[in-house]
């Protein structure tokens, strides 16, 4: 080993990783320490207690299974309480339907209305408006027809006494 120098694996392996760098000496020490772990008592010892491991982890998962299987079974028990509970909830949602749907018709209508509210509203300022202009144009014309009227009558006085004079 001196001669030929410690050889150095570039890339260690599981199953070697602690004699790859070791010298080999102290790689065969390591190795004469774990031979007792291989023998036969140790071993039967060993997958006796691996047996038993993957009879508690059997019966776990069986416990799972039995847990999550009452749990689904409570949960289908809950939605059909739930269903229960709510059975004359149910035999109403059709007549619900039918109201808020005559509710949506009503609201369609009632936003008709408002618009015909406006054109009313609108309609009626015009007719304020004309009413008020006639009115302006009544007073001047029974103001304009009086004063004719009075012209009239003056230029009738007028006419009186020339024909009077002369029939003097």
């Amino acid at each position: 080993e001196e001669q030929v120098g410690l050889h150095q694996s570039p890339t260690p392996r599981i199953l070697s990783v602690k004699t790859d760098n070791l010298p080999l000496v102290d790689a065969l020490a390591l190795l004469q320490s774990k031979k007792p772990t291989l023998s036969t008592d140790h071993l039967t010892h060993i997958e006796g207690r691996l047996s038993a491991l993957t009879t508690k982890l059997n019966a776990l998962k069986e416990q799972k299974d039995k847990l999550n299987a009452a749990k689904s079974a409570t949960q289908v028990s809950r939605i059909f309480n739930s269903l229960e509970a709510n059975e004359a909830l149910i035999s109403v949602i059709p007549e619900v339907e039918s109201r808020l749907e005559d509710v949506s018709c009503l609201n369609s209508q009632a936003a008709q209305w408002n618009g015909r509210l406006a054109e009313v509203s609108s309609d009626q300022e015009k007719t304020e408006s004309l009413l008020k202009e006639n009115c302006d144009r009544l007073e001047s014309t029974k103001s304009k027809l009086g004063q004719s009227l009075q012209d009239v009558t003056k230029k009738l006085e007028k006419l009186q006494a020339d024909l009077t004079q002369l029939k003097a």
